[in-house]
């Protein structure tokens, strides 16, 4: 679920359950698995994978291939 302010990119996938953070950025091939929450301003990298459970504050940076 996002509130409508965060960019994702066409090949991410956000599973159903994920929420995401107004002006968070999740790039390409990234996946996110639910439920899991990212915070505001945030920028998911490329091809990263974050686990169901996961939650991840505000203004936080995880670069490009990070497993989570």
């Amino acid at each position: 679920m996002t509130d409508g302010a965060a960019r994702v990119h066409p090949t991410a996938l956000v599973e159903d359950g994920v929420v995401l953070g107004t002006g968070t950025s999740v790039w390409d091939n990234a996946h996110l698995r639910a439920p899991a929450t990212i915070g505001r301003d945030c920028i998911i990298g490329e091809k990263t994978y974050v686990a169901y459970g996961v939650a991840i504050g505000d203004r936080v940076k995880v670069n490009a291939f990070v497993y989570l």
